[in-house]
């Protein structure tokens, strides 16, 4: 069985680091109207990699690229704002991990963005302070193997947590909504 990372292609990264490259000074309405779906697949991927790489390596940067990949995949390729915040949380909490203030990181990404709601969902959730790792009891985690429940949308009128555990070493993080459960994200073995 190939650790959760690998089962991400990686195929498309070099075509997202280019892209990623281009969009540092601005996102503009060029770059997004000449972006295939190809690439907003391979940015979205980018964005969901990534973020285990930054964890291990300790990278802001690369933190960075991915949550601008995972931006800019979002204005190509729109998604209910609630399916990306439960994105967003690995973003953010990789962010406290690795001692980067997830609101400066957030408020950054959100310059290079058209002014819109994109931009501003970035900077909002940037700022929230209860996308913390903790136990269904309220406790803080312990040890690996451990269930952790991160609330994500309080406030917006939604009943939904995002749950991150740990299981033979990788990260599952999942949505429930209405008594069921969809895989948002995947990350890899983090091992």
């Amino acid at each position: 069985m190939q650790p959760k990372l690998a089962r991400i292609p990686a195929d498309g990264d070099t075509r997202a680091e280019q892209i990623i490259h281009r969009a540092r000074a601005a996102v503009t309405s060029q770059l997004l109207e000449a972006l295939t779906d190809r690439d907003l697949l391979a940015l979205g991927r980018y964005g969901a990699r990534q973020p285990t790489l930054a964890l291990r390596q300790g990278s802001p940067a690369l933190l960075r690229d991915a949550l601008l990949a995972t931006a800019i995949s979002q204005l190509g390729r729109p998604r209910g704002p609630r399916d990306l915040m439960t994105g967003l949380a690995i973003h953010h909490l990789v962010a406290q991990q690795i001692g980067h203030d997830p609101a400066t990181l957030f408020d950054e990404v959100a310059t290079h963005l058209p002014h819109g709601s994109v931009a501003t969902l970035l900077r909002d959730f940037g700022t929230r302070h209860d996308i913390t790792p903790r136990h269904s009891d309220g406790s803080s985690p312990k040890a690996r193997g451990t269930r952790l429940h991160t609330s994500i949308c309080q406030g917006t009128g939604a009943s939904e947590t995002l749950v991150v555990e740990p299981l033979r070493s990788y990260v599952i993080c999942c949505v429930q909504r209405t008594g069921s459960w969809l895989l948002a994200h995947t990350l890899a073995d983090t091992g």
